[in-house]
């Protein structure tokens, strides 16, 4: 659901807008201020907000952060609020008034897979196996520009954008890619120039700079208001499918106080083990998620990470890059690209048994000649990476070469690229 910015005119005055992004409804008569926060994951002073009413809809149908797609009847009359038994209720007493978080009476309401309207059911636009590989193509080029120069980086940062949580086996989980690309700095704006184009590419994407300030005085962890009954957000909270984008060359010398830590903490268990607990006060519950975690560093990630990637940039290539992917990202490419990664996020995927057969043959060879150089874990990222090198192609099986592609990759990161 979307969050939107209500009238500007009240019932008995005007609104304007706090320094926060809440709503300061003014008085005339007695200049009283009343502020509602409109309680948005990712603070927003042009965001919107509504309560939607649900009817006929089972318990547990809808979950948290669920992207919906939502047709229903939008109520702004307060003294409807007033008559609806909820609203009466002292523990929703505090709620906003429909003339700043309207009301709607939900009549159809269905789940999203994804948030791009390029695909999906009734839409033609539909890329073949052939045209994937040309949108591959151009969009390696563009990263490798993004990137400064650095191919491998960028063919990293693409198997990146399209991977997804696939599968969970007791603790761990599968298809999750979190990369940690460092030997990164912000000279020229070249992280937020390359979150810029980050952003362009995927339906969702957010920015969260690691400073020890934003992570001292933010909460990253949706906590429950027992006073208010209401679960106040944390910007950690995001729906399925983000791109989730950490700076951690913001950070700065010093210690962090018991809020950061926990923020710190909270942001590792995200990547680690694709969960978010949310703090009811008394108890925790954790919520499975989907976040495509990319770290932003300068030296070695104080965050976990599934692979590492050192970048070798030609820094002084930032301007004339940036300008060229301006000049070529025309509107049509832009969604080409943008059907191209969410074609590539859903497609189905298979594991061929003599590929697999091969797989395993490596495995073993591998293990009979050192023990300690491949392990169970580096078998699980060979085989989420083969994955991704599959998809990427538009293919829905692994080939053989698709593995000695991957095999070689690793071979190239882990004696080069790794701290």
């Amino acid at each position: 659901m979307d969050n939107g910015k209500p009238s500007t005119e009240e019932c008995n005055g005007k609104r304007s807008k706090g320094e926060d992004g809440s709503a300061v409804i003014k008085n005339g008569n007695d200049n009283i201020k009343h502020r509602h926060d409109l309680n948005l994951p990712i603070p927003n002073s042009r965001g919107k907000a509504v309560i939607v009413k649900l009817y006929d809809t089972a318990d547990g149908a809808l979950k948290l952060n669920e992207v919906v797609d939502l047709v229903g009847i939008v109520s702004l009359d307060p003294a409807l609020a007033q008559l609806d038994p909820m609203e009466g209720h002292p523990s929703t007493s505090l709620m906003p008034p429909p003339s700043l978080v309207p009301r709607v009476h939900a009549v159809h309401i269905k789940k999203v897979e994804h948030n791009n309207p390029l695909v999906g059911p009734g839409i033609s636009e539909k890329l073949n196996q052939q045209e994937m590989s040309r949108v591959r193509d151009q969009l390696m080029y563009i990263l490798t520009q993004a990137m400064l120069g650095d191919e491998l980086a960028a063919e990293y940062l693409l198997y990146h954008l399209i991977s997804k949580v696939c599968g969970r086996r007791d603790i761990q989980v599968l298809g999750k890619m979190c990369l940690n690309l460092f030997n990164v700095n912000s000279n020229n704006n070249w992280i937020k120039r390359l979150y810029t184009i980050l952003g362009l590419l995927v339906p969702g994407s957010h920015y969260l700079p690691l400073s020890r300030h934003h992570l001292d005085t933010t909460n990253f962890v949706p906590t429950k208001d027992m006073e208010a009954n209401r679960l106040v957000a944390g910007s950690l909270q995001l729906p399925a499918g983000t791109n989730l984008v950490v700076d951690e060359t913001q950070m700065s010398d010093g210690q962090l106080n018991p809020r950061g830590l926990a923020n710190l903490t909270a942001v590792g268990n995200l990547i680690r083990w694709q969960k978010l607990e949310y703090d009811f006060k008394y108890s925790s519950l954790e919520y499975e998620t989907d976040i495509s975690v990319l770290v932003l560093s300068e030296g070695r990630s104080l965050l976990p990470s599934d692979y590492q990637v050192k970048v070798i940039p030609e820094e002084s290539l930032v301007e004339a890059n940036y300008r060229n992917i301006n000049s070529i990202l025309s509107q049509d490419l832009l969604n080409r690209i943008r059907v191209y990664l969410t074609q590539c996020r859903e497609a189905d995927y298979n594991l061929p048994d003599d590929v697999q057969s091969a797989v395993t043959q490596d495995f073993v060879q591998l293990r009979q000649e050192d023990p300690n150089r491949f392990t169970a874990e580096d078998l699980h990222a060979h085989l989420t990476l083969a994955r991704l090198v599959a998809l990427s192609q538009g293919k829905t099986n692994l080939e053989a070469e698709d593995w000695t592609k991957v095999k070689n990759l690793e071979a190239n990161r882990r004696a080069n690229r790794t701290p």
